[in-house]
């Protein structure tokens, strides 16, 4: 998915809107596999519970059990490849002449563009595969190798590290055996067929306060009087949700992503909703993911990170202890994402940095707490008695939910696990 994509033509970005949805329900569902729930059955790495908050069964949910999972697929890739100054005069001997004509290089034909910043040349080998390349005066000594939705889309979950492998030694004669081979970005991207008016609540709901994100940018996009999406933070991580359809019309790409979704046509009154994760090389390389196929083996993790953690919709604060639950129709996309070729939960995304945890720390806060919670109870009472370590300890055990203290602490352990930077 390109960075302009959310655009979808003439559409304006509004930046900061937090309007509430109003969209009036519409009881027709749509037909095909749906989520049930968190989607039961699909696999969550090492956390059995998929580290999901507590689903709500209020706002948000009258449409949550008739949204259908369409595709599942990396989006865009892209690797940077290590390279001597040797080989890099050798290759610009003839991309240098080249700039804006078509080359063939063995069985291989390309157009050469010129780039920009420390990548100023472009092989353009068509179906939405290129090659960039530094310099002589670059400060980068690195080849980056990207394909995207469109060379993604035809290839079994997005394409392979060896099919990109391959595509440099065809085109550059560049073997990457032996050398330092990093991610610069992936997207993780997932397609659902929903009811027009459920897509427009789902879209108000993402400009409205039932956002929790960790993003600290955020902007809201429509076309006329029609929201069309909105996209969550920048650079490291970014989400996108927008229209699919409206997009597909417009880059004039319907009849191949029909194909993709098995559709002969997307039914009368339907929208096709993209939910759409962009990672960058830094944060992917922090998570121990160094390759796609690393990102393969541990998608269902690094999905329950993200999905519950880095962003989901809400309700409203409510109880005692204030919890916002997960709405069930962000619950229903998280568990119909991490499935098929997102499954994988083998590894996971650990921070590569060690997460200092030091207990002696936590004791020592633990204890200023209960002795403060001791003191408010000695003063609520009316004979002004002292509790005992064990008596506040009960007080609390009385009054702290299981679900929520359970919660509580599988976040806090993705927090140390995943990382909690954006």
């Amino acid at each position: 998915m390109s960075n302009n994509s959310m655009h979808l033509g003439d559409s304006q970005s509004v930046t900061g809107s937090r309007d509430r949805a109003t969209a009036t329900r519409d009881p027709a569902r749509a037909g095909g596999a749906t989520a049930q729930g968190h989607g039961g059955g699909v696999r969550r790495g090492d956390r059995g519970d998929g580290g999901l908050p507590p689903t709500s069964n209020t706002r948000g949910s009258n449409f949550a059990n008739g949204i259908k999972c369409l595709y599942r697929a990396l989006d865009w890739v892209s690797l940077s490849v290590q390279i001597n100054r040797a080989e890099l005069v050798e290759w610009l001997g003839w991309i240098g002449p080249a700039v804006g004509s078509e080359v063939t290089r063995g069985e291989v034909s390309m157009l050469v563009k010129a780039g920009g910043g420390a990548h100023p040349y472009i092989l353009r080998l068509g179906g939405g595969l290129s090659i960039k390349l530094p310099g002589f005066e670059s400060s980068s000594d690195r080849v980056v190798i990207w394909g995207t939705s469109e060379w993604c889309a035809v290839r079994d979950h997005g394409g392979t590290d060896a099919e990109l492998a391959r595509v440099l030694l065809d085109v550059l004669g560049l073997d990457v055996t032996g050398r330092k081979v990093s991610p610069t970005r992936i997207d993780m991207a997932s397609d659902f067929l929903m009811l027009e008016a459920d897509a427009v609540e789902f879209f108000g709901l993402a400009r409205s306060d039932a956002v929790v994100t960790r993003a600290r940018d955020r902007s809201a996009f429509q076309r006329g009087k029609r929201w069309t999406g909105s996209k969550f933070g920048r650079e490291a991580v970014v989400l996108r949700l927008y229209d699919k359809l409206t997009d597909a019309k417009q880059k004039h790409t319907l009849d191949r992503w029909l194909q993709l979704w098995k559709l002969d046509a997307v039914p009368d009154g339907h929208v096709v909703v993209r939910v759409e994760w962009q990672l960058r090389g830094p944060w992917l390389r922090d998570r121990g993911i160094g390759s796609i196929t690393d990102l393969l083996a541990a998608a269902a993790n690094i999905l329950c990170y993200l999905n519950a953690d880095w962003f989901r919709l809400a309700g409203a604060p409510g109880g005692h202890l204030h919890k916002r639950e997960t709405l069930s129709v962000w619950a229903s996309i998280a568990a119909l994402m991490a499935a098929g070729p997102f499954s994988g939960a083998v590894g996971g995304a650990k921070v590569v940095r060690p997460v200092s945890v030091d207990v002696g720390a936590a004791m020592a806060q633990a204890a200023g707490v209960l002795a403060w919670l001791g003191s408010c109870l000695a003063h609520d009472a009316d004979d002004g008695v002292i509790p005992d370590l064990g008596e506040v300890a009960d007080y609390v055990r009385r009054r702290v939910d299981r679900d929520w203290w359970s919660g509580r602490v599988s976040q806090r352990m993705v927090a140390a696990r995943y990382g909690v930077a954006a």
